[in-house]
């Protein structure tokens, strides 16, 4: 296996090695490492399986055919730079989120809608809301909390501020908001703790000038008392 990964990649450039990650009985795990002698050579193999087109990888002479070896062809292979577990950690957790940011204005967190209420109910207020269609209800299980979908950022919007202005069921003010990521819900809390943490110290320090003055007042009211005149 390893002569096969080292025929299919030697077109690139000079190989070290190739590695096929096995498992305690030596059965292939379906991944492996192809180290390079230049980075460049990395590069280009990597590029190529991208792009799937030789011509692109450099002029005419640059050219290569790459060879299909016992059945399998370099096209069919995910080839990606060797990264450590950490940084593909990091990289898959932000890949997470602007995916969970880039839906977050088609979704709304919906809360304090009587116990009882279904997913029809809240679909029919919704749907008059934006005007238009929502694509799913969800409700929280034992909750007054659900998460209502729309098909589009504009619906979203419209319904959201249709909601903080319309009673549900001419009764009930519903709490509405985007649906953000974790990790800004994280952000605004820090940055709402810190606001907070802020006023508290403020006014602290204003009671304190203020107990000051009182404190200086209250000298000169007894100075003053004391340097009247008796008659």
């Amino acid at each position: 296996m390893e002569e096969t990964l080292e025929k299919l990649f030697s077109e690139f450039g000079e190989i070290r090695n190739t590695a096929i990650m096995r498992d305690g009985e030596g059965v292939s795990k379906g991944f492996g490492f192809v180290c390079f002698a230049e980075a460049s050579a990395a590069e280009k193999a990597t590029q190529y399986v991208l792009r799937n087109d030789a011509s692109t990888i450099g002029e005419a002479e640059d050219v290569l055919k790459i060879k299909e070896v016992q059945g399998v062809k370099l096209t069919d292979l995910y080839v990606r730079e060797a990264k450590k577990k950490s940084q593909r950690t990091s990289e898959l957790q932000m890949n997470n989120f602007k995916y969970k940011k880039s839906i977050m204005f088609f979704s709304l967190f919906v809360k304090n809608f009587p116990p009882g209420t279904t997913d029809e109910e809240l679909k029919i207020y919704f749907s008059t809301a934006c005007q238009g269609e929502v694509t799913k209800i969800q409700i929280v299980p034992n909750t007054q909390q659900a998460f209502v979908n729309f098909e589009k950022q504009d619906q979203c919007k419209t319904a959201k501020e249709f909601a903080r202005n319309v009673l549900f069921k001419s009764q009930y003010a519903l709490y509405v908001e985007y649906c953000y990521p974790k990790e800004m819900r994280q952000i605004r809390n820090e940055e709402l703790h810190d606001k907070r943490a802020q006023d508290r110290k403020r006014n602290q320090q204003n009671q304190a000038q203020i107990a000051s003055l009182n404190g200086s007042q209250n000298l000169i009211d007894l100075l003053t008392l004391l340097l009247k005149p008796a008659f």
